[in-house]
């Protein structure tokens, strides 16, 4: 995925150079009117030439899960009371352990708590872990988490149900430059 910033008339949904076809989606015009922010997916020609409407719905569908779970498992940051925000890491794995300590903590807080999780990391590298001391604190943690993440899902879900697939079907667009038969217009 590549993610282009440049001027709005240089967008074109599917556009070819030397060796690739490349599509284009999701345009976001800027403040001034005359600049734009998009992705691209490429297709090498090598690959396929022209490649179908089909196969650039899937590529285009596939960059946006892939972004979706970048976010997913980067984007999120905590705050915990009185601390400072933390990038919590929102892998499977983690999302499934902090589930897990959340429903135990809320039936037996005793047996589980305090219970104390590697959250992230920091710009050098450096583990940042938390130690929650009660079930209210891990509850508000994981509504949190589980809030981020249903809304960053129902974002690509959006973002995918509202692509115009019109411009990347390249049987219409062949349609539309094709010359028009019919009658001879008089003058």
């Amino acid at each position: 995925m590549n993610k282009i910033y440049g001027l709005i008339s240089e967008f074109a949904p599917v556009r070819k150079d030397a060796s690739r076809v490349i599509i284009s989606y999701g345009m976001q015009p800027e403040p001034d009117g005359e600049h734009a922010t998009w992705y691209e997916v490429d297709f090498y020609k090598k690959q396929t030439a022209n490649p179908s409407l089909d196969a650039i719905k899937t590529a285009v569908k596939a960059d946006i899960n892939a972004r979706t779970d970048e976010k997913i498992l980067k984007g999120f940051v905590w705050t915990p009371e009185g601390g400072q925000p933390i990038s919590v890491w929102l892998s499977k794995e983690n999302q499934d352990n902090f589930s897990e300590a959340q429903r135990l903590a809320a039936a037996m807080p005793e047996a589980v708590l305090p219970i104390n999780f590697k959250l992230g990391e920091t710009a050098d590298g450096e583990p940042v872990y938390h130690e929650f001391q009660t079930a209210e604190e891990l509850t508000g943690f994981y509504l949190q988490a589980f809030g981020f993440l249903k809304q960053t899902l129902e974002e690509g879900w959006q973002e995918k149900d509202s692509i115009d697939w019109t411009p990347y079907d390249p049987e219409a667009a062949a349609a539309a430059a094709a010359p028009k038969k019919g009658k001879k217009s008089s003058k």
